[in-house]
């Protein structure tokens, strides 16, 4: 008689077609088939619940007064051959993708399926839960090591390596949508509407750039501001539909003036809004000098309301 938990490896003489079987008890009929399901994975790797065949060989008792008679859930596990487990046609890579996601999510202790496929020149696993929130982490990370993992052990020693994704119901396509927006917010912003003139600024010199579009306000002029965000990526776009409304163009920026970004901007708009332009570009810099330990006159030096101002005026009377 098989005593539970022994393990059975059935062989009908070709390697290739071997089966296992095992037999396991437990408190409850569930708690049984996941006793003998880890039973079967430390003889077989990567066994998909998909590809096990249950069989309650006892329900189980409670017994009667004081547990009398009690006995526990057995139930009988056989792993099905290879050539009927699911993915058996599926391409190289993709069952031992689908198997270790599986195996690796199961020893976390998430019930979720897990179905892997070719697309394109990547393979692809896909995780479904209920609750996929332990397995995604802090900001994917959790996922991310998953499939750095996952990569390692499909690939191995292959020359011609594969990329491999992991993706828990649609997370990576949430997360490429929400970070491309955060950077369609972020890289680029226009801070004041105007039609005179156009300040471009970052950093501190934004807040320049509002002071002086302010002043410029009292006596009828319509200055607008926009606030790079980031320099890379540098969103030109934006920078040119501005200057090409005014037809004027200031930039403002902190750093000293000779290889500041500020020419590499004031070089953008001169190369993609020439056309639109009333005036020359100017820029308005951190002089091309040592920055001094004296306050007073380190803003004697620094780009100043004052002279985003001056710079503004001689612009608007050109």
């Amino acid at each position: 008689m098989t005593e539970p938990d022994d393990l059975q490896p059935v062989d009908d003489g070709e390697d290739d077609d071997t089966e296992f079987a095992t037999i396991a008890g437990a408190a409850t009929i569930q708690e049984a088939k996941l006793k003998a399901l880890d039973q079967l994975r430390k003889v077989v790797p990567y066994v998909n619940e998909a590809d096990v065949d249950f069989v309650v060989m006892d329900e189980g008792s409670k017994g009667g007064l004081f547990g009398r008679g009690k006995s526990e859930a057995r139930v009988e596990a056989h792993l099905r051959p290879a050539g009927e487990r699911v993915g058996a046609d599926a391409p190289p890579g993709v069952e031992v993708l689908r198997e270790f996601v599986q195996t690796t999510i199961g020893l976390m202790g998430i019930q979720a399926h897990v179905g892997a496929s070719e697309v394109g020149e990547a393979l692809k696993a896909n995780i479904s839960g209920d609750d996929l929130g332990l397995l995604i982490g802090r900001h994917g990370a959790t996922i991310d090591a998953l499939q750095y993992i996952a990569a390692i052990v499909v690939n191995g020693d292959r020359q011609e390596r594969r990329q491999v994704i992991v993706d828990a119901e649609g997370y990576r396509d949430r997360r490429e949508a929400a970070l491309s927006s955060l950077a369609e917010r972020t890289a680029q912003k226009v801070v004041r509407e105007g039609a005179d003139l156009t300040f471009v600024g970052y950093g501190v010199s934004t807040w320049t750039c509002l002071a002086a579009a302010e002043e410029l306000a009292k006596g009828g002029v319509s200055a607008e501001v926009v606030d790079l965000r980031t320099l890379v990526p540098f969103d030109e776009e934006t920078v040119l539909t501005s200057v090409r409304k005014t037809g004027r163009a200031i930039v403002v920026h902190e750093a000293q003036l000779t290889g500041g970004f500020g020419g590499e901007v004031a070089a953008r708009i001169a190369d993609s809004a020439f056309a639109w332009l009333d005036a020359p570009v100017r820029r308005v810099a951190y002089a091309d000098s040592p920055v001094p330990y004296a306050k007073e006159l380190e803003q004697a030096l620094a780009p100043t309301r004052e002279k985003v101002l001056a710079a503004a005026r001689e612009v608007l009377a050109y």
